[in-house]
């Protein structure tokens, strides 16, 4: 793994919502980013985790890397969602109620 790259937030928030629209095109949507960037994204995910978490077809397929990325990268996006003070999601509210905020 290259030591020079950073992994950007970004890079992880579109391949969540790839993981769970399946396509690029509805990631890009939900993102409000066009499917070029999500493109660009997943590959710089792809170089960061020296391998392909994804398996192009229809719908797009996880292989074995992108199984064991998937509950750390949910983990990131919430534990960093949670972190910030305006939060709406339903996951944000209740672990502002809950006052429960680890870092890993």
């Amino acid at each position: 793994m290259p030591t020079h790259l950073d992994l950007s937030l970004s890079s992880v928030r579109a391949f969540l919502a790839v993981v769970d629209f399946g396509k690029e095109a509805a990631a890009g949507k939900y993102l409000g980013i066009a499917q070029p960037t999500v493109n660009k994204q997943r590959k710089q995910l792809e170089e960061w985790l020296g391998g392909l978490p994804l398996l192009d077809g229809k719908p797009l397929r996880l292989t074995p890397l992108g199984e064991a990325f998937l509950p750390v990268a949910r983990s990131i996006v919430e534990q960093l969602d949670a972190a910030r003070p305006n939060a709406k999601s339903p996951i944000q509210k209740f672990l502002r109620r809950s006052n429960t905020l680890q870092f890993c």
